[in-house]
This record gives C-alpha cells, structure tokens and sequence, in this order.
C-alpha cells in the first residue's frame, strides 16, 4: 500500500523536507531543535500511517475518508458534517443540509437521527 515506505527512507525524506528551518523556533531553548526535528518527524510518520493517512497539515491524522475530522483543527471547528470548516462560533457559516441526517423544521439545528431525531418533541412522534 501506499503507507507501507522503509521507515529510515521515511524518516530522511522528512527531515530534509520538514521545513522545520521556518518553524518559530520558541520552545527550541526549552527541547532542542534536534529534539523538536525528532517530534515533528514522529508525528509525520505516524499520521501516514493511519488507516486515513493525513490531513492536508501532513501532521494530524484524518479519521475517515476524504479528510474526515480534519476541520477539527480549524479556529471554529467543524460544521456538523466534519467535513466543513465552521467559520465562527456557533457553527457559524454551516449549512445543517449536509449534515448525516440533515436539518431539523427550524432549519438550523442539525437533526442526530432519521425522523427529526434530537429536534426537540415538538417534531417527533
């Protein structure tokens, strides 16, 4: 499979790619850039070892297919269908409509089930 690379092959491949020249060099007094080029490597290897591979960072691992839960790490999270970046709190700038069972009667609330599940017992038998 993709995923399956000679770990020193990996691991050179990511140190002189890593572009950890650019990282803000804050904590180095405190780890060492040897040390902070070791974590980053680590975090990189193991992400693309995950059964989604990477997120478009290429340090977080997705949690499903088509970057899955790679929003989480956006400022406002994810919409409901953790696909979708939200762009303020709130879920601000979601729309419920691609959520897993779309929206509720108010058309804002995403529904957590089939049949209006979790709007509210206004909108359920």
């Amino acid at each position: 499979s993709e995923n399956d690379v000679d770990d020193g092959e990996q691991e050179e491949d990511i140190k002189t790619n890593s572009g950890t020249d650019d990282v803000d060099d804050t904590n180095v007094g405190y780890y060492g850039q040897e040390e902070l080029d070791n974590i980053v490597t680590d975090m990189i290897i193991g992400c693309r070892r995950s059964d989604y591979g990477c997120c478009d960072d290429d340090l977080h691992p997705a949690h499903g297919e088509g970057n899955y839960g790679c929003c989480a790490r956006s400022p406002f999270g994810c919409c409901p269908d953790y696909m979708t970046s939200a762009f303020g709190p709130y879920f601000q700038g979601c729309d419920c409509d691609s959520s897993e069972f779309g929206c509720c009667p108010d058309r804002i609330s995403p529904a957590k089930g089939p049949d209006f599940y979790g709007c509210g017992c206004q909108y359920t038998e």
